[in-house]
């Protein structure tokens, strides 16, 4: 049993039957049991982020997106380059320094821009960037590729959106990365009399 089908079993109405053999209590326990193996998979993924935790290939995908080539074996040296790299980078970063590094190099006022929180965790989201900054895909780009640039360390962009003028809003998108989703087996039932 899971802290999550205790959770939603207690959330059920007084008059269904919640006993550990109840067919309500099996359902939820089955539902509880993907949740709890879906959090557990989000911790993981999460932990395999973090330079600390990382390992083999998925360190030397985080090493890839810092521009740190790995020159050895060793993953704790590794490590040592990328962070090495990673404090050297971290004169900009914060909300209000990205909002103003795209103030001051465009001339547009502070207001033309926004940062917000991603969905997932140590993620964010550059939002009405005006399209008439980058005219054009290349440029749009260009300005993604920028703005991953002076993000902190272990902060990832979640996605950019252009905003167009016209005399009503529409926004134009782009999104950066997908977020992984990890499979787990299918559950089959069979129901008698069904």
């Amino acid at each position: 049993m899971s802290t999550v089908t205790n959770d939603m079993v207690a959330m059920l109405p007084l008059f269904l039957q919640k006993g550990s053999t109840s067919n309500n209590y099996k359902l939820l326990d089955l539902v509880g049991g993907q949740i709890d193996e879906l959090n557990r998979s989000s911790i993981y993924a999460a932990r395999s982020r973090s330079i600390d935790e990382a390992s083999g290939k998925i360190l030397d995908e985080i090493g890839k997106q810092y521009g740190v080539t790995r020159l050895t074996t060793d993953d704790s040296f590794y490590r040592f380059l990328i962070k090495s790299h990673i404090e050297m980078s971290l004169r900009v970063g914060t909300a209000n320094e990205i909002i103003n590094v795209l103030s001051n190099t465009s001339g547009l006022p502070l207001s033309s821009f926004n940062v917000e929180n991603g969905d997932e965790l140590l993620s964010v989201r550059v939002t009405d960037i005006p399209a008439a900054l980058t005219p054009n895909e290349d440029q749009r780009e260009l300005v993604i590729s920028w703005i991953k640039s002076i993000l902190p360390a272990g902060i990832r962009l979640e996605g950019v959106s252009f905003k167009e003028a016209s005399a009503s809003e529409i926004a134009i998108g782009a999104v950066i990365e997908q977020a992984a989703f990890f499979s787990s087996p299918v559950v089959t039932m069979k129901i008698p009399g069904v």
